[in-house]
This record gives structure tokens, C-alpha cells and sequence, in this order.
């Protein structure tokens, strides 16, 4: 539910940015123009440019939506005194803030802007599961990074590898090879993400 309401405002903050691309190229988006060859009426260079860059746009916010949503929940947590359960998963308290840290990822991971939400999503699954999984301060960098690098690994066609993942998420390699088996484990390995 949070995420389809943030779909519709980020559609909404952009409208002007649809309209500065010509009607044309969001209508052969909408009836994927953008996957056929120019001879078969797709998109000009040009105009797969101009709806790049529209797109691009689009997920810069959200990016900044998972890095707020990231840190409120922290936050909250925080005042509430919550405890992970998940031991494992709990570390010292994180040298930058939650929000800080999903842009880090997203910088120096390379991985998709939907990676963040699917983490979330992932996220979502393991709270489910194990009722007393919380994101505090000693705990989100060590959660969102594995949450993030599992959608990158499921999703997109080229990912980090996990050496490059525990050099951002500031964990050795050991730890970070561990809490990805045990994060699977606990999701039951279900990754798939249906609309």
C-alpha cells in the first residue's frame, strides 16, 4: 500500500516532465514502442534519449523515497526501544544515518533503483515471518544491505559481487556470506515480486 500510493506521487510530481516529452514517445512507452527496432515503428535514438531521461528522473525519487522511508523507520524504532530478535543481524551502531547509507548503496552498489523497494518488500517478508525483526541503528546496515544485494542478485543482469557488497556494507566477507545464507533461509527463498 505505501508503495503504490508513492507511485501515484511520483507520477504526479513529474507530470510536467511528462508533458516536456512529446505525447508520441509516452504513448509508444505505454505500448512498449521502446523494445522494437525503428524500422518496426520504435523509438528513434532521440527519442529513447528523452524517455531515458525522464525515467531516470523518476528514480532519483525514488531512491530519496527508500532513503526517508529508511530512516523514519529507524527512528521510530528507536524511540520505541525496539529489539531485533535476529542476532545475527545486529551489529554497532552504524557510523552514518540510515538515509545516508541507502544512497551509499545505491552509489557504489550500481544496483537498480527497484532493488530498494524490492528490499523493502524483502524486508517486509522477514518482519512476517520473524515478528520481532526491527530496524534500529544496530541493525539496518547489516538488513538493508543484504535485503539490497539479494534484489540486485534476482533482479538485475548485472550485480556486485560479494566482495564489492561487504566493502559497501562495511562488513567482512565472512559475515556478509553468512547473513546472506541466513536471510534466505528465513525468507524460505521466496524473491518473487508480483504487482
Amino acid at each position: 500500500q505505501i508503495i503504490s500510493t508513492t507511485e501515484s506521487k511520483i507520477v504526479e510530481d513529474h507530470e510536467p516532465a511528462t508533458r516536456n516529452c512529446n505525447n508520441d514517445l509516452t504513448a509508444s512507452f505505454e505500448t512498449l514502442a521502446h523494445t522494437l527496432p525503428v524500422e518496426k515503428h520504435g523509438l528513434s535514438m532521440e527519442d529513447l534519449n528523452k524517455l531515458n531521461k525522464w525515467d531516470y528522473a523518476l528514480q532519483l525519487d525514488l531512491i530519496e523515497f527508500c532513503a526517508e522511508m529508511l530512516e523514519d523507520t529507524v527512528e521510530r524504532n528507536e524511540r520505541r526501544g525496539k529489539q531485533c530478535e535476529l542476532r545475527s543481524f545486529v551489529g554497532k551502531t552504524a557510523p552514518i544515518s540510515p538515509a545516508q547509507y541507502v544512497r551509499r548503496i545505491r552509489k557504489h552498489s550500481q544496483c537498480s533503483p527497484c532493488c530498494l523497494v524490492v528490499a523493502c518488500i524483502y524486508l517486509q517478508r522477514l518482519k512476517n515471518r520473524v515478528s520481532q525483526t526491527y530496524l534500529t541503528t544496530t541493525t539496518f546496515q547489516r538488513l538493508f544491505a543484504i535485503a539490497a544485494m539479494t534484489a540486485s542478485k534476482y533482479l538485475d543482469d548485472h550485480f556486485s559481487s560479494n566482495r564489492r557488497w561487504a566493502d559497501i556494507a562495511g562488513l567482512s566477507l565472512k559475515e556478509l556470506n553468512a547473513l546472506e545464507v541466513e536471510f534466505l533461509f528465513r525468507l524460505a527463498f521466496e524473491l518473487n515480486i508480483t504487482r
